[in-house]
């Protein structure tokens, strides 16, 4: 699907509003970024990108996923510590399942943080039991971005009652955060029969899966976003490296063997910013389609795109492991997002399933 001339006039202004905004105020340093995380997140709603997403009739801007996804790629180019996907890709679905209005409202100011909850794969996952007083939450969670700083949760685990699943808006607590490895603050959910309401239910069952795989695509998309501008970040900066410094009274970039890996890792950028384009068209349709999209893009990250930073550590040298040094941080921080939201190995199965039924 072709996008219209009016709707890429809009892309342009959306993503170059943040670029600037985000080279001028929040622009890379290896040093930790000393600011009040709560005048951060006004000056993003400010900005309107917590309302982007939101339909117009919830007081909104109606922007489409193409639009939100660069946002959140604009905020991986500057390795962006703030975990801004789920509050500008993913609570704005919940809009229309039930999502309270002031809520939502409180979403579009910046006053609510949200954090995607799933079960862990391992150990005692997130569970639910259901009662006459409501539901009742034990076991642990899998890791979630932004956890440790939301108001919110959006838990989705698995329906007790059927094969369907539970999606529910809990207030945040019972939180162990936890610091990652690229620098992002992150957090498992622990509740030891933590009790929550029947109202806190958005859906259930065989909506409640539904809900739930779309909320699921979702948040790997804004890895997927957020990892694009990350390694195209990268590979600016060991151009700019590459073009400087000198051997053998040459700058590093004359070297034929350096030149054709740069071609591999430029390659590889292009080609991942196709699937993400692809994969942002894709974020309403079918759901076949979406998770086929998805996984594409999240499976490439976890794979082509890894090993492309790799090369762009491999023709810095050592510099590009040295704290000062951007090339390194982006690394970390594209080996935890391949590691969030599904392992590359379930991405592709997942891929297989949606392309081969």
């Amino acid at each position: 699907m072709r996008r219209s001339e009016l709707q890429r006039g809009d892309d342009a202004l959306v993503r170059d509003t943040a670029r600037r905004y985000l080279a001028d105020r929040h622009a890379f340093r290896p040093e930790p970024r000393a600011s009040d995380a709560a005048s951060r997140w006004r000056a993003y709603a400010d900005l309107g990108w917590f309302a982007m997403a939101l339909l117009e009739t919830r007081g909104g801007l109606g922007a489409d996923a193409t639009q939100c996804l660069s946002v959140l790629e604009e905020a991986g180019r500057v390795l962006l510590p703030d975990a801004l996907g789920t509050d500008v890709l993913l609570a704005p679905r919940l809009a229309g399942a039930g999502l309270p209005d002031p809520i939502a409202a409180d979403l579009a100011a910046g006053d609510a943080r949200f954090a995607l909850v799933t079960p862990t794969r391992r150990g005692d996952p997130l569970r639910a039991r259901r009662g006459p007083g409501g539901l009742t939450l034990a076991g642990r969670s899998a890791v979630s971005l932004g956890l440790a700083e939301a108001t919110h949760m959006i838990v989705a685990l698995r329906d007790p009652a059927d094969d369907g699943a539970l999606v529910l808006i809990v207030p945040a607590g019972d939180v162990t955060a936890s610091r990652l490895v690229d620098g992002r603050a992150g957090g498992v959910f622990q509740p030891d029969g933590l009790s929550v309401p029947e109202t806190a239910v958005l859906s259930d069952g065989a909506a409640g899966a539904t809900l739930a795989a779309d909320l699921a695509d979702h948040a790997a998309a804004a890895l997927a976003a957020d990892a694009l501008g990350a390694l195209a970040a990268g590979l600016d900066e060991a151009l700019a490296y590459l073009k400087t410094r000198r051997q053998f009274g040459a700058p590093l970039s004359t070297l034929q063997a350096v030149q054709h890996k740069m071609a591999d890792v430029y390659c590889a950028v292009e080609a991942f910013r196709s699937l993400n384009a692809a994969m942002a068209l894709s974020l309403d349709a079918p759901a076949r389609e979406r998770r086929a999209a998805v996984a594409a893009a999240k499976a490439y990250l976890g794979g082509r795109v890894l090993d492309a930073a790799g090369t762009l550590i491999q023709v810095c040298g050592g510099i590009a492991m040295t704290e000062a040094y951007m090339v390194g941080h982006v690394y970390k921080r594209l080996l935890t997002s391949a590691a969030l939201c599904g392992s590359t190995a379930q991405h592709l199965r997942a891929l297989d399933d949606a392309t081969f039924p």
